[in-house]
């Protein structure tokens, strides 16, 4: 499974990912085709997986149930943002290679799905009658991550802390609530 993961990979650095075939996994990755898909039914599959792995990741950082005072969780929110761009900078590479104009729809669909999974965890109900729908907490924190990963992948001058404070004064002006900070 590593050994194709890191196959699949490599190729990504090379070639655009509809060029790809399960063919050059398998060869690059020095085994037959049936081992690749005894692992993965298609190679849609495998980046979908990649992709999904990371997200989690990074929304793991950030999205759990929060407890604590007000004050608390502001010494949260600088840890976990902080965290968040720590581990943004060790997936650059990856997301370079794993995100492209070819592959971002999809990239799209897995954030979603992961967010709403994270929701779930956090425990935000499907309809809380009086609140957001729910979907526009997926689309807000979709918005956040994709955006921030967007904006730190182009940085160079900023520190994951002096990121994390950045995007703290963001979060506190408009989505603190959505991610369970005061």
């Amino acid at each position: 499974r590593g050994a194709i993961r890191e196959a699949f990979v490599a190729l990504m650095k090379k070639k655009e990912y509809a060029a790809i075939t399960v063919t050059d996994i398998s060869e690059q990755a020095d085994i037959n085709r049936k081992t690749f898909y005894a692992h993965y039914e298609t190679k849609e599959q495998l980046l979908a997986q990649l992709i999904e792995e990371m997200f989690c990741d990074l929304m793991d950082t950030l999205m759990y149930p929060k407890t604590g005072t007000c004050g608390d969780r502001e010494a949260d929110l600088k840890r976990d943002l902080t965290v968040f761009f720590q581990k943004v900078n060790v997936y650059r590479e990856r997301i370079d290679i794993l995100i492209t104009p070819q592959t971002s729809q999809l990239a799209f669909a897995i954030a979603d799905d992961v967010i709403r999974s994270q929701l779930e965890i956090i425990g935000l109900p499907e309809e809380v009658p009086g609140l957001i729908h729910r979907e526009i907490y997926v689309s807000r924190i979709k918005n956040f991550l994709l955006t921030s990963i967007d904006w730190w992948m182009e940085q160079d001058s900023y520190t994951p802390e002096e990121a994390a404070a950045a995007y703290g004064g963001m979060m506190r002006l408009s989505l603190s609530d959505v991610f369970g900070y005061c």
